[in-house]
Formats: structure tokens, sequence, C-alpha cells
């Protein structure tokens, strides 16, 4: 493995920890966020699971202030 696909890796890694680490400080279901944020329920769960790497719109909507 190249060092660029071991820093993706990484990264995807990172974000999944710390997306399922917020969602589930607010005791959010992944329905809830995907609610909030317009996400698919789907989409985050593979996020969650770094099963696919986040888009720059997937980052932006989750980004967004959410009541």
């Amino acid at each position: 493995m190249d060092s660029s696909s071991y820093d993706d890796h990484t990264i995807d890694q990172r974000i999944a920890e710390r997306l399922r680490a917020l969602r589930q400080e607010r005791g959010w279901s992944l329905e809830d966020l995907a609610t909030r944020c317009g996400v698919s329920r789907a989409t985050l769960s593979r996020l969650e699971n770094a099963e696919v790497s986040a888009t720059a719109n997937a980052l932006g909507r989750l980004c967004q202030p959410t009541a």
C-alpha cells in the first residue's frame, strides 16, 4: 500500500470514529441524523463504518448547524 492510500484510510477511519462519537453523544440514531442533515441513513452508516470516503457535499451537510 502506498503512503497516499494509507493516509486516505487513516482519514476515513478518523472521520468515521468522530462522526459516530458525535452522533452518539447527542443520543441520535442514524435516522435522526439523516433527517437533520439531509444525508441518507445508508450513507451515514457506510461513513461510520469507513466503507466509503466522505464527499465534500456530505461533509458540508454534516457540518451545518442542527436543531
